[in-house]
């Protein structure tokens, strides 16, 4: 691959990839007043996060199966499609109801694995330390998202989302002129195949036990989303800019955490870079619970859950990794099963956290770490004595 080649495909993939991070957090800080222009109720904005995870879910039934048979360049664009039409249901939405809609396309949008599946066959590049590249790139994105957002919602909260409907039709042309290997092949879609492959990875220990570790710090990151808006704009009384302003906080963490994920896999590899991930978890949550009840403070909030952020990507990254390793023929349907489970559960966990108040969510999530890498672990002795 030539230089200007490398250098193109670093350029779309950081904006595909910015893309695809903001999905479900640049409208966050116009939640409150979409809601109240609906006369919808605090619960069904708070829908909404929720709503992205399982539209998430949905989509990942089939994009790894697509993918596997078709490539992930073309399954990008079916994607981007759906990225297109969930922002124009959003623009046009009459009513709470047809704008819940258009966030669940929305989240039907996702295609992460799928940058992930394109870097992993048609580059011939370190895939962790791309991939924590263009994740640092795309996370400075998503509070200048929320930011922007903030401003344009003081204006009309429509005119967020015709930005938006602009940023697909980039992505469309990004997608459009990245480059290809023409040696690789591809196998043809059949559902006695889907459903074998499904049942090879719901039975693999391995699959499991990384889904287990996915969801459990996935949850925590879907209860802040589903919950912080309302708390800081409504119950600290602060405005939507300054709510998205505070979103850098929490955004530093995961800088962090990207920097750090490839220097600590280099060294230690993955399995130890995922534990290192887990203790900064536990004693981020634990620290949340027992510091914000004696300090209520909004950057006392922040902080430690940015605390918490710098696990995030050692985890993530690493088991993405690790799945495709399952079954490195069956990468994207590997891959796709994950996210599946991984956004099921979080949406389902979002939608118990939707109905919770700001006093009940550090437990909550310190519930949720406890019981899933106990769960995690668990799986791994369990394994290790099979083996």
């Amino acid at each position: 691959m030539t230089r200007n080649k490398k250098i193109y495909v670093y350029i779309a993939l950081s904006f595909l990839t910015m893309a695809n991070y903001s999905l479900g957090t640049f409208f966050l800080p116009a939640l409150p007043m979409i809601g109240s222009y609906f006369n919808a109720p605090k619960y069904d904005a708070q829908l909404a996060y929720p709503l992205i995870l399982l539209g998430s879910s949905l989509a990942y039934l089939y994009v790894g199966a697509i993918s596997d048979s078709c490539g992930a360049k073309k399954t990008l664009f079916l994607q981007l499609f759906f990225y297109f039409l969930s922002f124009l249901i959003c623009f046009l939405s009459g009513s709470m109801v047809v704008f819940l809609l258009g966030v669940f396309i929305q989240g039907m949008s996702s295609y992460y694995t799928l940058i992930v599946r394109y870097c992993n066959v048609q580059l011939d590049f370190d895939v962790v330390q791309l991939l924590s590249i263009l994740a640092f790139v795309a996370t400075l994105f998503i509070p200048l998202n929320a930011m922007l957002s903030g401003y344009l919602a003081h204006y009309n909260w429509r005119y967020i989302f015709i930005l938006w409907m602009i940023v697909a039709v980039i992505c469309l042309v990004l997608i459009y002129f990245l480059p290809t290997k023409s040696n690789v092949t591809y196998k043809d879609f059949s559902f006695l195949d889907y459903f074998k492959n499904l049942k090879f990875f719901i039975t693999n220990h391995s699959f499991n036990q990384y889904l287990i570790a996915m969801v459990t710090v996935g949850s925590v990151n879907a209860i802040f989303y589903t919950l912080s808006p309302h708390i800081f704009i409504v119950d600290f009384g602060i405005s939507a800019k300054i709510y998205a302003s505070y979103l850098f906080i929490p955004t530093g963490g995961l800088l962090i955490g990207y920097v750090l994920t490839p220097i600590i896999k280099k060294a230690h590899g993955e399995a130890q870079c995922i534990f290192i991930g887990e203790i900064i978890a536990f004693i981020s949550i634990f620290s949340f619970v027992v510091i914000f009840y004696f300090i209520p403070n909004p950057m006392v909030f922040m902080g430690l859950i940015s605390m918490f952020m710098i696990s995030f990507p050692m985890v993530t990254t690493n088991v993405y990794i690790q799945v495709m390793g399952i079954n490195a023929a069956l990468a994207g349907s590997g891959l796709s099963f994950i996210s599946v489970g991984l956004n099921l559960l979080n949406g389902g966990v979002g939608f118990t956290a939707a109905k919770q108040d700001g006093e009940q969510m550090g437990v909550l999530m310190l519930i949720i770490l406890v019981v899933g890498f106990s769960c995690y672990h668990y799986l791994n002795s369990k394994r290790s004595s099979e083996n």
